[in-house]
């Protein structure tokens, strides 16, 4: 590393079995040495070809924990995927990090500095000491969210998703802001809270802004707002925060019943659907994810509510294909038989099914007992 020179103070184990790594920064851009923060997802060290997404919090003297806890808890039930999270430690430091020139209304002197720090020092460290995915969420609070901002505003920016609690905006920055949200030409998730017990001057300003973020038409702009209820500055934090990140990574987390309901049942091809599903995913967040079987599951209810038949042909193909070990590809396919009226093959896929892992309640007693009766019924 030529930008960084590391020194790992203290390695512990936390929030179950999340690894959070205490690291001092030597940095040439600030001129000093700062801490940062990493936790790394549970499972780390044994998928070792996995790559994560990264989640950068400012204020990471406290706003590491609630991010790192939540982000854990909610990627174990699989919500969110796993994530690396990075905490940059500020106290002492946050109102000369987000200096700001007030007639210009961009940072200045260590501002500037604070800035090419985050962007050139610490990404360049998180991307060439972990597995990291190329999506990238910035998480920051008042004053500190409001620098945030520069980030999105470049032609190429640094961060794809933004958790922003209670902004303090410059009246500039709005403005800035709701001009690259038209203009963007790449996906950007933007979550902005606010809380009814907000200090007074920012909750207006925050009202103001969504009342013109929210009237964007851009495909790419993905926006979010929350009004919290019963909540105050710093009280909203742990309300917001996991919201937001069920909205940044809403597309990841398995079908819901209510996709189920408004999305899937309303596709003319849910196989397809569900591959399109996956392949947004990537395209998306750079992650490549295992097909769930409670997917699957959907596929082959939505199927039989509909009358769908014909589609236990792709789901067999579909489940064989990511699920070769699973009873999954060949009941399916004893399923599309039955359906077209060839029992004969239907009896013997569901025989080929007998022995291999159950998946879905789909037991090898199920497999039996289907291949047994239609071998009763019709004689073979």
């Amino acid at each position: 590393m030529k930008q960084l020179i590391l020194m790992t103070l203290t390695f512990c184990f936390s929030l179950g079995f999340s690894q959070t790594e205490y690291i001092k920064v030597d940095s040439k851009i600030l001129e000093e040495t700062r801490q940062i923060k990493v936790q790394l997802p549970r499972n780390y060290k044994k998928n070792a070809n996995k790559s994560y997404p990264v989640i950068v919090t400012f204020d990471g003297d406290y706003l590491f924990e609630p991010v790192a806890g939540i982000s854990d808890f909610y990627s174990y039930w699989d919500y969110i995927p796993e994530v690396i999270v990075i905490g940059i430690n500020q106290a002492g430091y946050r109102m000369e990090d987000g200096q700001k020139d007030d007639s210009k209304g961009y940072p200045k002197d260590k501002g500037v500095k604070f800035y090419d720090f985050v962007s050139l020092e610490v990404m360049k460290f998180v991307y060439e000491n972990y597995r990291a995915s190329p999506f990238s969420v910035i998480v920051a609070q008042d004053y500190m969210a409001d620098f945030a901002s520069y980030f999105l505003i470049q032609e190429n920016p640094v961060f794809r998703g933004y958790i922003n609690l209670s902004p303090d905006y410059t009246t500039k920055n709005i403005s800035r802001l709701n001009d690259a949200f038209e203009k963007s030409k790449h996906q950007v998730w933007y979550y902005l809270a606010t809380a009814e017990n907000d200090i007074e001057s920012l909750k207006n300003k925050i009202r103001q802004a969504n009342a013109q973020f929210s009237l964007v038409e851009n495909k790419r702009f993905h926006y979010y707002y929350k009004d919290v209820e019963d909540a105050d500055h710093f009280s909203m934090v742990t309300i917001a925060l996991p919201r937001a990140l069920q909205n940044i990574f809403s597309l990841y987390k398995p079908i819901s019943e209510k996709e189920y309901q408004d999305q899937l049942l309303k596709a003319d091809d849910y196989v397809e659907y569900l591959i399109r599903k996956h392949e947004t995913i990537y395209e998306l967040y750079a992650l490549e994810i295992d097909y769930r079987v409670n997917d699957l599951m959907l596929i082959d209810k939505a199927i039989k509510k509909n009358k769908k038949f014909e589609l236990y042909k792709d789901l067999s193909k579909l489940a064989e294909d990511k699920m070769p070990k699973t009873v999954l590809g060949n009941y399916f396919r004893g399923r599309y038989f039955e359906e077209i009226g060839k029992p004969k093959k239907a009896m013997r896929s569901y025989q080929n099914a007998y022995g291999l892992e159950e998946a879905g309640g789909i037991t090898n007693d199920v497999v039996l007992d289907k291949a047994e009766y239609l071998k009763e019924t019709f004689g073979y």
